[in-house]
């Protein structure tokens, strides 16, 4: 009976492990990255001898100088990512109806990976490479990123999964997400204490080509029903239709106050997401959130779970730079008042989601029965 429920998940799985391997690699990249800025933001204003003895007293003013501009370029290389994803989220979706649901699969890997050469070439040649660190944020966002993938993922089972089955299908991908989560970042830690950062990447690099050559050479291709051709210009590709429709979805009446409940479950996420994107926070304050997903997924219909999905992409890309434009910025301000204020002021804006989730609108939803969900075929879809 176990190995048949094995074979049974076994066959089920499509990008479970997408996600898990885009992950892994963004959690292990995410806590060295921030140490190479901190490394090459000391060599760049003084010897390694003063870099290497940094938390010694006789050099605290070079240790408070170095965190205040490692600071900066830690928010600036946030923009840098987050304000190129923030759009290419948006036509990766379109890209998927147009395409087939591989391209938007492939791209933010594609991107990532570059990014993270960019990255082993800045930490090699040391001192007078931080622009590149920004150029290396900027490529990863163009194809997507993290939040692009998130959705490619979502969009795929939204279309290989019947809608009883796809609360589950969705929540699976937040177990890989959450794996990721636990293993990255302290693989990432043992393995750049045991080698060196750059020993750090090359295992991203690896990831990103694993999930590469998976989606090519394994995943079956997604595309819409030829009785219903989609003829998309360049115009509509880039257009802003897809924002609006994905802000419609979210907000438009519903019957048993789903509306309020859809929209206290947005702002819960927007909230979870922005806070813990201080670390390492981060490493354990994510893990609500394939709760409060769960939660949106049944606020909505079969159809719009990939605009409302979306919608949510969008607030993960606007968190990433916002928590990061609060965070970095309060941090040089209160240092010298209270270091750990920013902390104190993130742990009291998780007060808000804890009062909603807690005392706000009934989360109560028919249960379904998975004992009795049937899996569609992806081949006989395609034909």
């Amino acid at each position: 009976m176990r190995h048949s429920f094995k074979m049974t998940l076994c066959s089920k799985m499509t990008v479970e492990p997408v996600l898990f391997l885009f992950m892994l690699a963004m959690f292990m990249q995410y806590t060295v990255f921030q140490e190479l800025i901190y490394q090459t933001v000391c060599l760049s204003n003084f010897n390694a001898s003063i870099c290497d003895a940094l938390n010694e007293k006789d050099n605290r003013q070079s240790l408070i100088q170095v965190q205040r501009e490692a600071s900066d370029w830690v928010m600036w290389a946030s923009i840098s990512f987050a304000i190129p994803s923030i759009i290419a989220t948006n036509l990766l979706g379109s890209w998927g109806d147009t395409y087939g649901r591989k391209l938007p699969l492939v791209l933010p890997s594609l991107g990532t990976a570059v990014g993270t050469i960019v990255f082993v070439s800045a930490s090699v040649f040391g001192t007078t490479t931080l622009p590149w660190l920004l150029i290396g944020s900027a490529l990863s966002g163009i194809s997507g990123g993290f939040v692009g993938c998130v959705m490619a993922v979502t969009s795929y089972i939204s279309e290989v999964s019947n809608r009883e089955a796809r609360t589950s299908r969705v929540s699976l991908l937040e177990i890989s997400f959450s794996l990721a989560a636990a293993i990255g970042p302290t693989s990432a830690a043992y393995l750049s204490n045991a080698v060196n950062i750059d020993a750090v990447f090359m295992v991203c690099l690896t990831c990103h080509a694993i999930l590469i050559a998976y989606v090519v050479l394994y995943l079956s291709d997604v595309r819409r029903s030829l009785q219903n051709p989609v003829n998309v210009t360049w115009r509509e590709v880039l257009g802003t239709n897809h924002l609006i429709g994905a802000v419609r979805s979210c907000f438009r009446y519903r019957e048993d106050n789903r509306r309020s409940s859809l929209i206290c479950l947005l702002i819960c996420s927007l909230i979870v997401m922005t806070v813990v994107e201080v670390p390492p926070v981060y490493m354990l304050g994510y893990l609500c959130m394939p709760a409060i997903r769960s939660l949106i997924s049944k606020q909505v219909e079969a159809d719009e779970l990939g605009k409302v999905f979306a919608f949510v992409a969008m607030l993960q890309n606007l968190s990433t730079l916002f928590g990061s434009l609060t965070f970095n910025g309060l941090y040089p301000i209160t240092r010298s008042i209270l270091p750990g204020l920013v902390f104190e002021i993130g742990a009291c804006l998780l007060l808000i989601p804890l009062l909603i989730i807690t005392f706000g609108p009934q989360w109560d939803v028919p249960q379904i029965d998975y004992a009795n969900v049937q899996e569609p075929n992806v081949e006989e879809e395609e034909g």
